[in-house]
């Protein structure tokens, strides 16, 4: 602890680990080039009370951005599922140890083959962090 004027003891600052919500693939250092950050939502209503950021990437790019977070995070390879690709949710930890969850999918799409996937207009990108202990 800090001593102030008079003596008194001030309380040291602990900087607060939780993230805010914000774009967190650019903050931990992971975000692909060609991937856009479209906003962050607080969703208190929800349990855990995540926050979710959500980003999108073009067809023309969502391969190499599918690999590069296939190797920074973990993300699980998309595969083709009834009218779109998607890929199940993968946990994760930035380098403070704060969880986090991604997944990936593409917009509804008859697309059946990854060559195809410049032909899809957009791939969207979830990151998902709970504030509370569930």
């Amino acid at each position: 602890m800090a001593t102030g004027a008079g003596g008194a003891t001030a309380p040291r600052l602990v900087p607060d680990a939780r993230p805010r919500c914000a774009d967190f693939l650019s903050e931990m250092g992971r975000k692909p080039p060609h991937l856009a950050y479209v906003g962050c939502r607080y969703l208190p209503e929800r349990q855990g009370k995540p926050m979710d950021a959500t980003y999108a990437v073009s067809g023309r790019f969502a391969a190499g951005t599918e690999a590069l977070l296939v190797k920074t995070v973990g993300l699980n390879r998309l595969r083709r599922s009834c009218c779109q690709w998607d890929a199940r949710g993968h946990s994760f930890k930035d380098a403070r140890g704060r969880e986090f969850s991604i997944t990936m999918t593409s917009v509804e799409t008859p697309v059946a083959h990854r060559a195809g996937w410049a032909t899809i207009p957009r791939f969207e990108i979830v990151v998902e962090t709970l504030t509370e202990d569930v």
